[in-house]
């Protein structure tokens, strides 16, 4: 029974809106899963936007790696997608009839959606299971139609802007904001349109989340991504920075970059004797997040809170562990 996983930390070095923590995370969950977790250091792949990056952590790129990962896998096997940098969500409608979709933040922002992972998550074989962890903004809820265990307990009926917060210099949200991801698509593809999806087709043809690829293959996808989710045999688990309406914090200025969930998580899993289920490590997460924020209470005013995607199944489930 093998362990493999993919690491991905950007920081988008020549952006406006650039992080600094994410390469030092993604060092610190390599750490840890090969010190703590049973990960084989050869299994575990690390993807970066540094300026030196021999293979930058495309939407195409991501895709592609878990979809390696997914066709490996066996019976048995642990499968982890760790991403650390920004994420958003998109509505689609308006209103009462809104779908609202998080996503994740690629380097060249070819972005990959809640639908996309839960197509990834229905491909994945019987006996094995995928773990996605999320260190970015509005990552609850990354793998559609996943049962929440650990979390804010009611779904955005309504699609609305959550509050922008001032987070001082010493902490910066993993957020950019939807204008920001347009502007830079614009400048890639020429057009003038507001339209995501048309900017992503253009640039990049079918290599694309599966909402905006030709229609027959659009339909084929999202339908196997809607199919009936057995929540007994639900395949896939998600450990999310926050929940769905929070920005996830990247802490600079006075230490080493980092981001706060990942270097709690990575604290809460050493501080354990032996393996901790996934439901305790989160409740210990956001127990740490609160004792963190009420230190700096005048910096950070609304603290996030971690959450735990998954099925009845696996919600006590050792995490990271083969069974």
């Amino acid at each position: 029974m093998a362990k493999l996983a993919i690491l991905v930390g950007c920081c988008y070095p020549d952006d406006p809106d650039r992080l600094e923590g994410c390469y030092n995370d993604v060092e610190t969950m390599k750490e840890l899963l090969t010190t703590r977790c049973g990960f084989p250091p050869k299994n575990v792949v690390v993807l970066t936007d540094k300026p030196d990056s021999p293979l930058r952590p495309t939407g195409g790129i991501i895709r592609s790696a878990i979809d390696w990962m997914i066709e490996q896998a066996k019976a048995g096997d642990v499968l982890l997608f760790y991403f650390a940098g920004h994420g958003k969500f998109d509505d689609f409608g308006k209103g009462w009839g809104c779908i609202r979709e998080e996503f994740i933040v690629p380097c060249d922002r070819n972005l990959i959606y809640s639908v996309d992972f839960r197509a990834m998550v229905n491909r994945i074989p019987q006996g094995a299971h995928l773990t996605i962890i999320a260190d970015s903004c509005n990552s609850g809820g990354l793998i559609e139609m996943l049962k929440e265990q650990v979390g804010p307990g009611f779904p955005p009926h309504v699609c609305y802007t959550p509050r922008a917060y001032d987070y001082s210099p010493l902490y910066k949200p993993r957020l950019m904001p939807m204008t920001a991801i347009v502007r830079y698509l614009e400048s890639r593809s020429g057009l003038n349109s507001p339209d995501i999806g048309r900017h992503l087709r253009h640039i990049y043809g079918n290599d694309v989340s599966i909402k905006f690829r030709g229609q027959a293959d659009h339909h084929a996808q999202v339908n196997a991504s809607h199919q009936p989710v057995d929540q007994l045999d639900d395949k896939g688990i998600l450990i999310s920075a926050c929940q769905f309406d929070e920005s996830s914090l990247d802490i600079r200025g006075v230490c080493r970059p980092h981001g706060v969930f990942t270097a709690v998580l990575s604290e809460s899993v050493k501080e354990e004797p032996g393996p901790i289920s996934y439901k305790l490590l989160v409740e210990k997460c956001r127990a740490k997040i609160e004792l963190f924020a009420e230190k700096y209470r005048a910096k950070i005013e609304r603290p996030p809170h971690p959450c735990l995607y998954c099925s009845d199944e696996n919600v006590n489930a050792p995490f990271l562990q083969n069974r």
